[in-house]
């Protein structure tokens, strides 16, 4: 949450992916649906708080990008190449930030034009290096049981 919250330049900070969600993405592939849900909306509520955002816009946006994921993209990203993971990360942060753009698009009249795309490209990119770590982590984990048998 602190690298959401920190200030950056208006020119670097369209390159700042959603740490948070990408974060509440990866916990939640561990715990129920009803449980990830209940996390990621407090966990939008208090950003919001901590942005002084409108109340409720990062939990929408969280909740639409949960949900799809549970609801659509479980099977695919829990299963799936990486190339097919990265890709549901991108749509999911697509999502989230559409529902974020539609939101204050709404309440401010903010127009997005290319951070909307290029923070969830960044995001997918990113999560390249913990999609490896977890891959590397469970192959060694498969081995370890399949030579234990």
């Amino acid at each position: 949450m602190i690298l959401s919250i920190v200030a950056l330049p208006q020119e670097v900070a369209v390159f700042r992916p959603d740490f948070v969600l990408l974060v509440l993405i990866f916990w939640s592939l561990r715990m129920p649906a009803y449980l990830a849900l209940v996390i990621a909306f407090a966990t939008g509520l208090i950003l919001d708080v901590l942005h002084f955002d409108l109340i409720g816009e990062s939990s929408l946006a969280y909740l639409a990008a949960i949900f799809a994921l549970f609801r659509w993209f479980m099977p695919t990203f829990a299963g799936g190449s990486l190339m097919r993971q990265i890709a549901v990360l991108f749509v999911l942060c697509l999502l989230s930030a559409i529902v974020s753009a539609v939101v204050n698009q709404m309440t401010q009249n903010q127009v997005y034009e290319l951070g909307l795309w290029v923070q969830p490209l960044v995001a997918a990119l990113i999560s390249i290096v913990p999609l490896l770590v977890i891959r590397i982590k469970n192959q060694r984990a498969a081995s370890i049981t399949h030579v234990g048998c």
